[in-house]
């Protein structure tokens, strides 16, 4: 896998609070900001080019890219107008040649599993689409996801839940460049997308366990400022 976009086009509305006029993956931690953590695990691996999705203060980024470097190319793409997370990178696959297949992480959440295994799993289940899960103890936030420990495929997507633990979609995914054919316009992969090949049985899941950090919400970020870095 060469290639890895990274959604980072969102205007974090329930974030505002605390990010004001700064875009939520360019928020501070520590010495540096959240995007720096993502782009350093994805140096751990093959990846040959990152894809910057964009749109709301795309500036920004622009700037963020001018003044980082790192052994893989970073592309900026920017929406004309919102498109939702599948719209995305629909726009991004007709305005640039992708290689096949190609990842997708969230730019508001960081992980530390081990990428190179969902890839090879990816290819070994002969996949077209593949969503990495993680356990939190408080899925209240995100909603569960029920799967198949057999064949590894997704049963449903249940509403957010009070209490208990669980496997949430954590953001970040493996597609064949072929899978949005049917799509165009704005459209949500979460909504729009997954739902429809759940009912068709074709999508895969990757569950894994270790960090999963996300900075959705002001709670979110405070805590990770406050105690992680």
């Amino acid at each position: 896998m060469n290639d890895m976009i990274v959604l980072a086009g969102g205007f974090g509305t329930r974030i505002q609070s605390v990010s004001k006029s700064i875009p939520k993956s360019l928020l501070p931690v520590g010495n540096k900001v959240f995007l720096d953590y993502i782009m350093d695990w994805l140096a751990e691996y093959e990846i040959k080019r990152v894809v910057l999705s964009l749109h709301h203060k795309s500036d920004q980024f622009l700037s963020y890219i001018k003044n980082h470097k790192y052994d893989f190319e970073i592309i900026p793409i920017i929406e004309p107008e919102p498109l939702g997370t599948g719209g995305a990178v629909k726009y991004v696959l007709e305005n640039i040649e992708i290689s096949n297949p190609f990842g997708v992480v969230n730019g508001d959440t960081l992980f530390d599993f081990d990428l190179t295994d969902m890839s090879n799993t990816f290819d070994r289940l002969n996949c077209s689409t593949m969503i990495g899960l993680s356990h939190v103890s408080r899925p209240d936030r995100f909603g569960t996801v029920r799967f198949d420990e057999n064949t590894n495929l997704a049963l449903s997507f249940d509403e957010k839940i009070i209490g208990g633990s669980g496997w949430i979609n954590n953001g970040c995914y493996i597609f064949n460049t072929d899978v949005f054919s049917k799509f165009d316009g704005a459209f949500s992969i979460e909504k729009d997308f997954f739902p429809e090949l759940v009912k068709a049985k074709k999508l895969s899941v990757h569950p894994v366990r270790g960090k999963f950090l996300d900075i959705g919400v002001p709670a979110a970020y405070n805590s990770i400022v406050e105690n992680l870095y």
